[in-house]
């Protein structure tokens, strides 16, 4: 008996364009319908955002098998590159001078202390919070680190090849949908992948990188936890820099303009019905952000923009006007996919068309290349 729902890899992954370092195999769990691959049979893409996994119960044994059975569809979800960075296993280490600064800070000695027993000290001196001049460094599984959105956008594009290629589904019904910085790597995606998808449905999602997340050091953002009772900041290691503007880590105006949705040179005339969801008190991502994407969007692509405000609030899609909207991902993709056709107008994909996309920016060429043997090819100069 066939296996209803799996574990699959993609390997290699779609290679690091622009810092060139490793990266491990590429997984993704997947979920067939009840009955099967049927003629109708499509696939669904689930883009996690931040705090969500693949592997987690709501995803894999809630929201795939009901995708699956509601739509008709393949339901599969990535744990693209850098989705271990706010829920994976993490090192925590200390930066140079560290613990003796701190013991300054508090006037005890920490030297010879295991990093446990130093909080283990400062909570026995009373000291309940450590201030945020002295973070810790969160090191990750793999060497992750925040690519925001561009090597996870390619990501979903690596596996809807893998998963054309083991599946027979209709290739008019290619669906993706995607949840705050979810919903903007599937929206960016779309950068380079702009006659493939029948549907994207994106929720509360980013337009532009927010640079602070990508080296949070020298950007001064930290991230609050608690160690043996105290509370104290922790940063991500990065290898970009916000500052140095000699460094070929540089985020700089090429970095940051591939990662823009309101490009509209970025984009080209597209089939794609697209379905983008936003708060008006949306603070995370602005309102005025969200419209200059949909003025994009819409000159390019079918859109469909739904701005809630308080008066949409029903307690089931929507119950808030804010980031998220504490939408039910299950319910918006029914309110999206409701009054659009079941297909596309045509089978044909970028891969079988042989698609080559070209996005300059910033000095700097992205491109992306695709084949009807479902190859792809992406690269940067």
């Amino acid at each position: 008996m066939q296996a209803r729902s799996g574990v699959a890899v993609v390997d290699p992954p779609p290679p690091d364009i622009e810092l060139g370092l490793p990266r491990p195999p590429l997984d993704y769990h997947w979920c067939l319908p009840p009955e099967g691959i049927g003629p109708r049979t499509g696939l669904l893409i689930f883009v996690c955002g931040f705090g969500m996994r693949p592997d987690q119960t709501y995803v894999a044994d809630k929201l795939l098998p009901s995708l699956a059975a509601n739509h008709d569809v393949v339901a599969v979800s990535a744990a693209y590159h850098g989705i271990g960075l706010k829920t994976g296993r993490m090192f925590l280490d200390e930066l140079p001078g560290w613990r003796e600064r701190l013991g300054r800070h508090f006037d005890t000695d920490l030297h010879g202390l295991s990093l446990d027993d130093v909080f283990v000290r400062l909570s026995a001196l009373g000291v309940g919070s450590v201030p945020s001049q002295f973070p810790l460094v969160r090191r990750f599984d793999g060497g992750a680190y925040q690519s925001f959105g561009l090597i996870p956008a390619m990501d979903q594009i690596a596996v809807l090849a893998d998963a054309l290629r083991r599946w027979p589904v209709r290739r008019d019904r290619l669906l993706m949908l995607g949840t705050s910085y979810g919903g903007y790597s599937a929206a960016l995606a779309l950068k380079f992948l702009p006659n493939t998808f029948h549907v994207v449905i994106e929720n509360s999602g980013y337009v532009r990188a927010d640079t602070r997340e990508m080296n949070y050091l020298e950007s001064g953002l930290v991230h609050r936890f608690t160690f043996a009772g105290v509370s104290v900041s922790s940063i991500e290691e990065s290898p970009w820099t916000l500052v140095d503007e000699g460094s070929d880590r540089f985020v700089g105006p090429a970095i940051k303009g591939i990662r823009d949705l309101s490009s509209m040179g970025h984009w080209q005339a597209s089939r794609t019905h697209v379905v983008s969801y936003h708060g008006v008190d949306d603070t995370l991502v602005p309102m005025t952000d969200k419209l200059a994407f949909w003025l994009v969007a819409g000159r390019r692509m079918r859109l469909r923009d739904v701005r809630v405000g308080r008066g949409d609030l029903d307690g089931r899609l929507f119950k808030t006007t804010e980031h998220g909207l504490g939408a039910s991902m299950r319910a918006m993709a029914t309110d999206a996919l409701g009054g659009l056709p079941p297909a596309a107008d045509e089978a044909l994909t970028d891969f079988d068309r042989g698609t080559e996309v070209a996005l300059t920016t910033g000095g700097r060429t992205y491109r992306a290349r695709y084949a009807p043997d479902l190859t792809w090819c992406f690269s940067r100069d």
